[in-house]
């Protein structure tokens, strides 16, 4: 499959109403949604690219004070490595890469300016994976 560095490979509709948002985008753009349960959160709803699952629509508190927004992810070829290189830009990893099991790993960070920055992952969805090192 070769270099995966920068390769857009989920897109999440983070927002404060998921059915809202759902009903938007599928009656604008003709998308197809599907569902998953998620143990911690409940009914996921993924956007669907014919029968692949291509991003989804994640709940966001408001109480949080954050606006909805598009938070897309990106396959890397090494989650470390491109935590560690943010990090010596000047960037802040704020979680830790933690492991998902059939996705990869998830860290997030900002950057050197405050921005939030895509997280990586390391495994791309349809089927090649790249080693965590």
């Amino acid at each position: 499959m070769g270099d995966v560095k920068s390769t857009f490979v989920w897109h999440d509709m983070m927002t404060t109403d998921a059915e809202r948002s759902r009903a938007f985008y599928t009656g604008l753009l003709g998308w197809k949604t599907g569902e998953m349960e998620i143990e911690a959160m409940g009914t996921y709803q993924m956007i669907q690219l014919g029968e692949e699952p291509i991003g989804g629509f994640m709940p966001l508190d408001p109480s949080h004070g954050a606006p909805s927004h598009w938070l897309g992810y990106i396959a890397v070829a090494s989650v470390d490595a491109c935590c560690a290189k943010a990090t010596e830009l000047g960037g802040k990893v704020c979680v830790p890469a933690m492991d998902i099991p059939t996705w990869g790993a998830s860290p997030c960070w900002r950057t050197h300016r405050g921005d939030l920055l895509p997280i990586p992952v390391r495994r791309i969805l349809r089927g090649a994976e790249a080693p965590r090192q």
